[in-house]
């Protein structure tokens, strides 16, 4: 278990403990694609959410970009979650969200910015029941991404009935009106934040999306392991001591 720390409210915590649990691993090969691909399908498939062009024998052509990981989530060696991520910036401005929202995105890559995309955020429809937690620890993904890549924004492309989810979270602000997306037969909209303005606030309330260096570049470095246990490895003095507040998340939190 992972040692608690004095300052750690209960709710926070067991989202720590939980990480004991739960292996990440980066997809770079097809064979260890497959599986995810296919969880996708089954994910959007359930939520009634797919229309032309979604298959699960094949990912899409954010998949194959070179500013994209993949990543899945194994909990006793089975496949549980997964989550797709595009660092897009001026030298790489290849991400889903990107594609949708091009108008709202543009400017701000040009003064320089990189935007943290993440989509295909999928669970197992036996996960769901089994591991509330596993919603968070997935996500973890996200900010990490951004510390590593020294990201400006992270992006959430959701359905509009998800907004709350995300701003509770993750303080991120609404930044469109809902536009379709291919392949999926629901709209979504784009919110957002700016790290440097989140981080210390979201770590305060979730310190499980902290992620120390080593086990950031593990994951984003293809040069390093592909596949690391999950970890909590430092927590902020400043941390609240009271923190009990559970978040419910609804049944489907899925990214684009």
């Amino acid at each position: 278990m992972t040692a608690a720390h004095p300052q750690t409210g209960v709710f926070a915590q067991r989202l720590l403990d939980f990480l004991d649990i739960v292996e990440y691993r980066r997809a770079d090969a097809q064979e260890d694609r497959e599986p995810i691909y296919r969880l996708r399908y089954d994910a959007y498939k359930r939520d009634k959410n797919i229309s032309s062009g979604f298959t699960a024998s094949a990912g899409d052509y954010f998949d194959e970009s070179a500013n994209c990981h993949v990543f899945g989530l194994y909990i006793a060696g089975e496949l549980v979650s997964s989550i797709r991520v595009n660092i897009c910036s001026r030298e790489n401005a290849i991400s889903p969200t990107m594609s949708i929202f091009p108008d709202l995105l543009e400017q701000k890559l040009e003064q320089g910015s990189v935007f943290v995309d993440p989509s295909r955020f999928v669970i197992s429809s036996e996960a769901t029941s089994l591991h509330p937690e596993l919603i968070y620890a997935t996500l973890r993904l996200v900010p990490m991404a951004a510390y590593y890549h020294k990201g400006d924004y992270c992006l959430a492309t959701v359905r509009p009935e998800h907004n709350a989810f995300y701003n509770k979270v993750f303080m991120a602000e609404k930044m469109s009106e809902p536009r379709l997306y291919p392949s999926l037969s629901k709209p979504v909209n784009m919110l957002g934040g700016r790290l440097d303005k989140l981080k210390k606030k979201v770590l305060a309330k979730y310190p499980i999306m902290d992620a120390h260096y080593i086990e950031q570049r593990m994951l984003f470095n293809p040069g390093h392991w592909p596949a690391l246990p999950a970890r909590h490895t430092s927590l902020p003095e400043s941390m609240p001591a009271h923190f009990q507040t559970q978040i419910t998340a609804p049944e489907s939190i899925g990214l684009q």
